[in-house]
Formats: C-alpha cells, structure tokens, sequence
C-alpha cells in the first residue's frame, strides 16, 4: 500500500453520496488525477490494503463505517501515517473539524465543495506528500513536518545554543537558522505572559529527563504579524554520533485550526441567531444538572411564540431575527441570570437558569432549584407577560404571545429527553386549550399553580385596595421591663380567608416581586404609625420594620426611608431596619457600603433571625450594624436544651465584646427571662410581653407601661 509516485496521482474518493463522487472524480479527473471509488469505510479500507493510492477523499457521515473510524483504521496501517487524507463534512456536523484532526486528518473541506478550491487543495496535499515521503529516509524530522501544514522544523543544541530551523520555524519563532540561543528563556521570549510559564516548565521538565514532548501556546506579534497559536512537537535526545545532546521537532502555527475550531464549537453549541445555547447544549445540560444532587425542584419549560412565521414572512428574515432577540432578551431577564429579584429567597443555588433557542419560534429555560413544583407558573407567568410587552420593528408595533408548557423533574421524568418530550407535549396541550397560556404536564400541579396564580392576583388586588393592616409586638429593656419600641408585622385581611398570616403570602410576594411596593407600603405606614405615637407623648418608642432581601437589593431604598421619616417629622433614630443574614451575605461589598450609608443618616440596622443561617459572629465585623436578633428557635428550647441555652449565653458574651445590642425573641415564660437576665441581654420580645396587635392597642399599652 505504498504510495503511488508516477506522474499520475490516485485519489481515492469515500462517499456514500453517488452524485458527490461523481462530481469530485469528475473535476479531479480533468485535473490529471486518476480516481477509485468507495461508498463507505469498509470497502475503502479494502481498496487501501490492494492498491497504491496518494491521497483519500473522505466523508464523515456513513452507514458503515463513518470517517472517523476509517481514519484511524488507515493510519493504523503500515505506512498509512504518509497518506494525506482530506475530511468532508458539512456546516451542521462542524463538531467533526476537531474530530477529524484527533482521528489523524490531514486537513479538511466543508460542504458543499468548491470544487475550484477543492482542485488547488489536492494538488498541494499531494505536493506536500511527495515531498515529505522523498526526504523521509534521509530526513525523519523535516518528513514529519512535511506532513502537516504551516509546519516548520528545527534543531536546537543547549550546550552551543545554535538553532537551526527550516523557514517556516523562522518566520513563526522571529528568530534565523543559525542564531544563538543559549537558553529556553530566550527561546520563548515571544510567547504569550500567560502561556510562558507553563511552557517553560514543561520543556525543562523535558529537557531533563529527556524524550518526546508536545506543548501549545500562543506567541506574540513577530514582525508586525498579528498574533499565533503554536503547537510545538519534538524529541530531546542526542546526535547520530551520541556525542552531542540535542533537541530535534517541529513547529506549527494552528492559529487557523483553533480559528476553525472555536468556529465548530460556536455552531454546534450554540444558536446563531440569539447566541443562546442550541438544543444540543439544553441536553447535556439537563443531564448534568440530573446527575448532581437536586435541591429543591427543576422544571423544563418548553415556549414558541403564537404566529411567528407569519411575522417573519411579513417582515422578511432580518427583522424576524430582531424579533427572536428581542424575545430572548426579555425571557432572560426573567431568569436568575436576568433578575436575581425574581428568586430572592433562595439560599441555596444549584445552578442559575438556562434559557435555549432549538428552532425559529422555539425556547427552552431550565428552572432549577425551585421549592415547589407549582412555583414554575410564577415563572412562567412573567415570561409570558414579558413576551405580551409591544415590541417595536422599524416603525410597526407588534404585539406578540406565545404558549409555555411545563414539566417537572422528578414526576414528569428522569432524564432529558423524557422532561424536554413532556414538556413539549404540555405546551401543545396548552396550545390547543388557549393561545397565550401555560400547561403542566402533570394535571395535579395545574391545580397547584392555579391556585398561586389565584393567589398572586389577590395579592395584587389587596395592594390596590388596602388589604393590608400592620400589627405591632412590643420589644422591652429587660433590666427595668421598660417597652421601647415594637416590631412591624404585616397582616393581610382577605375578603374570604379572614386575617391571613404573612407566613402565607411573603414568600409569594417576593418571587413575584410584589415585596418592593408592598414594602413601601409598609415603610409609609409603619411611619404615620409611629408619628401619631410620638404625638400621644410617646416620643422615646422605636419601629422596627422588616427588609425583604428583594428590597433590598433594590435601588432607592434609603431614598425612600429617609424621604418617608422627613415627611412624618421622625428622627432618623427612631426607625430601625431589620435584615436577615442571607440579604447581607448575598454581596457584601454592596452591603457594607449600604448599612455605612444606612448609619450615617442615623438609622439602626438589626441581623434578624440570627443563628439561622451563616450563624457566625466574624463576619459582623465587616457590617456597620447596631445589634441581633437571636432567633425564638433557640430562645424556646434553651430551658429545656442545655446546647440551646450554651449558644444564646456564648452568642450574647460575644455580642457585648463586638459592642453589640442583643434583643431575644419568642421569650414566653418567666423562666426564659430569669436565664436571659444575668447574661446581660438587653432586650426581649415574645408572647409574655404582648402578641402582636394593631397601632391602637400599642398606644394604650405604651401609655399604661409609661404611667406605671
């Protein structure tokens, strides 16, 4: 099977596509190339053992025996490593370009051929072939460069320093053949600060030990040429006379391979139109995310948007691509890595969430991480108003709306193929119920999320017509019984559920976002509360008013605070803020600059609810805050719980050294006060001091507490 060296070359064309061999051994024939045929793997791998052949045309996709396959059976041959051997494959399969080198490609052609380049191609494949198989014998190292392209080859002697290279190493090393290099520092003097290191240690490494050595990195500008990407092949050993150690390889600029392959890598996992990932990534995507540890529930939601080829014809190509970007765009924002406010409360975070362009009028978005199934339509809702938004093209409005459905892992399926096919079937159910809707796969969380949909729109309806009343706890100075101030809690009169506990309704307020107006609400309130307290001659009571990490995160926050105490006549003291752990650790840079601005303009920050999350007192170092408060779990239990009682004593000792105020929460019996006492804690709220109750009742039990 050596290769043919007469005047007339052979190419051996694989193809399972009969008109595509006939066209290439057409247009090779009139180039004066003798050409044999195969229409899969096997019977060209049989031709390969028969006959002489100089170059092989090879097709990636067939039935047998694909290309890649056939690639490296050939190289496995004796001599097969001289053979060139030129892949075709098409846009769609681009992943192939990568593989194509790994199986022992020569170089490769994209679908559909240029037949004109595809001549010009050969002749140079099989020029580089004859001459790398003529020096072979005499000269193993420049025959190894030979066979590949833009390859140089080179010599180097560490204990002369001379370099001699062929002149395509010069031209990519900066450097001429005979010039003295005496160390590897000056040999990779050009290469790039991020790569030289690590190259350096590896060919020292090398060097040492001695052998074959591969390495890729990039080189800076030579010679006012743009910047390349080498790869660097070689053998350290010793000369033909044993007496002189040597370095011996070649040099490769690959720049327009891991040009082609990012290329390849862009097309086969990502959409072109949105830059979103393609259908392939949702897949491995969702299986990797299945394969790790779910907390909470993931769901696959699967939308196309109503009419889309109409508008694109209408339009024409370019502004429906406008059309999917601006779609993309809104639907992102509507995830994690859009609006983190969507999803304030969770404190654990799998994974952010995916959005997917497969098709023209298609998306996906993967939602991990989800408390319940049912939260999904919360979700789904938002990026169905969002797509609902007047879109503008050119000077046309166009109203858009789309259809969204919903499986859940792990009810609907285990694997990505199964909830991606459940998903779409949700959504064409959707689709024939309604345009403009959502469907769960599994009929039971319709149910669920109808009702948070229900829910929702009641919450929104209470903001409108003030549903909403605060009720107050009073907080007390344990040394004297003393009531100083009290703590804002929202309570929602529903016109059917009666007094409904914000346990019901907050975590929905603030997946929907609702939290921010009903905060405001809260802060306006709290305020005139507070002010018509100080004008009954309550001036030395505090209001303590809780900030949803949503809200705070959100601009305008001290705007609104210090706005709403200026237009009550409040001093800024009197209004303190309560945050939990998680707000404040979520970004502390953001954090730390707030609360200093918080207490500049003299309002009071308290860590709420604190042993429930981070739990760690080191970290209060870093935050400008007035004190915490130790969670009422902890406070309950410390009779009866010897750990419990030991946290609350070592959280107070701890809080006075930091120099901060302490209040207990959920204190309910004389016996939890006499422990909380003597460990200097100086304020207590809880059930035996006062339950929660409207502005009216604090003020007579303030009065009462004043005269006593």
């Amino acid at each position: 099977m050596s290769p043919h060296v007469e005047d007339c070359p052979v190419a051996l064309v694989v193809d399972d596509d009969e008109a595509a061999r006939l066209m290439t051994r057409i247009v090779l024939e009139q180039a004066g190339i003798r050409v044999l045929e195969a229409d899969d793997g096997v019977p060209a791998l049989a031709i390969l053992r028969s006959q002489q052949v100089d170059i092989v045309l090879l097709d990636v996709m067939m039935r047998t025996l694909d290309g890649f396959a056939t690639c490296a059976a050939l190289r496995a041959m004796p001599d097969g490593d001289r053979i060139p051997v030129m892949m075709m494959t098409g846009l769609e399969d681009a992943a192939s370009i990568e593989w194509a080198y790994e199986a022992g490609a020569t170089d490769f052609e994209i679908k559909p051929l240029n037949f004109d380049v595809l001549v010009h191609r050969v002749r140079y494949l099989l020029r580089s072939a004859r001459t790398a198989n003529a020096l072979r014998a005499s000269q193993i190292r420049l025959g190894q460069a030979q066979r590949l392209a833009r390859l140089g080859h080179y010599d180097w002697n560490p204990r002369t320093g001379v370099l001699l290279c062929s002149a395509v190493a010069e031209e990519i090393l900066g450097l001429t053949s005979g010039t003295v290099v005496l160390d590897l520092a000056e040999l990779l003097a050009g290469a790039d600060p991020d790569d030289g290191p690590s190259t350096r240690r590896l060919l020292a490494d090398s060097f040492s030990r001695g052998g074959e050595f591969r390495t890729s990195h990039r080189l800076l500008a030579v010679a006012g040429q743009p910047p390349i990407h080498v790869q660097i092949e070689g053998t350290s050993g010793h000369d033909e006379d044993a007496s002189e150690a040597i370095v011996s390889g070649v040099i490769q600029d690959v720049s327009e391979r891991q040009r082609l392959a990012g290329l390849a890598h862009q097309l086969t996992y990502f959409d072109p139109v949105t830059g979103l990932p393609n259908r392939a990534t949702l897949g491995m995507e969702l299986a990797q995310i299945l394969a790790t540890e779910q907390q909470g529930a993931l769901a696959v939601l699967s939308l196309d948007l109503a009419n889309f080829s109409r508008l694109n014809d209408s339009f024409g190509r370019e502004q429906g691509d406008q059309v999917l970007r601006a779609v993309a765009e809104r639907v992102g924002q509507c995830l994690r890595h859009g609006e983190r406010a969507s999803y304030p409360a969770r404190e654990s975070r799998v994974s952010k969430d995916l959005l997917s362009h497969t098709g023209a009028d298609e998306f996906y978005a993967l939602i991990n991480g989800l408390r319940a199934p049912e939260d999904a339509a919360v979700v789904a809702r938002r990026i169905l108003d969002a797509i609902a938004m007047p879109l503008m093209i050119g000077t046309q409005e166009v109203v858009l709306s789309a259809t969204v459905g919903i499986s859940v892992f792990p009810m609907d399926g285990s694997s990505s193929e199964d909830l991606i096919e459940h998903a779409d079937a949700a959504r064409r159910h959707a689709k024939a119920a309604a345009r403009g809707g959502f469907h769960f796969y599994t009929s039971g969380i319709n149910h669920l999320a109808a009702n948070r949909v229900s829910m929702e729109n009641a919450l929104r309806r209470a903001l409108q017509l003030g549903q909403f009343e605060l009720y107050y706890q009073p907080k007390l100075r344990l040394a004297d019984r003393q009531m100083v101030g009290v703590e804002a809690l929202i309570r929602w009169h529903h016109p059917v559920l009666g007094l409904v506990s914000p346990c019901d309704f907050i975590p929905l307020a603030e997946e929907t976002g609702l939290i921010v107006p009903l905060g405001r609400w809260i802060v306006h309130q709290a305020c005139a509360d507070l002010a018509g307290w100080h004008a009954q001659g309550l001036g030395g009571l505090s209001c303590a008013i809780n900030v949803s990490p949503v809200q705070f995160e959100t601009d305008g926050l001290l705007e609104l605070l210090r706005e709403t105490v200026t237009a009550h006549g409040l001093a800024p003291e009197t209004l303190e803020i309560e945050l939990t752990e998680s707000a404040l650790i979520h970004d502390t840079t953001r954090s730390i600059s707030l609360l200093n601005e918080f207490r500049r303009q003299g309002f009071a920050v308290w860590v709420d609810d604190f042993g429930t999350g981070y739990s760690s007192l080191s970290y209060l170092r870093q935050f400008p805050v007035t004190g915490l408060k130790i969670d009422q779990s902890f406070i309950r239990d410390m009779t009866l719980n010897a750990n419990d009682a030991a946290i609350v004593a070592a959280v107070i000792a701890l809080s006075r050294s930091l120099h901060l105020e302490v209040v207990a929460e959920g204190i309910e019996t004389i016996e939890q006060t006499a422990i909380l006492e003597p460990l200097g804690c100086d304020y207590g709220q809880g059930f035996l001091y006062g339950r929660p109750m409207p502005a009216a009742s604090i003020a007579r039990m303030a009065l009462l507490n004043l005269s006593s």
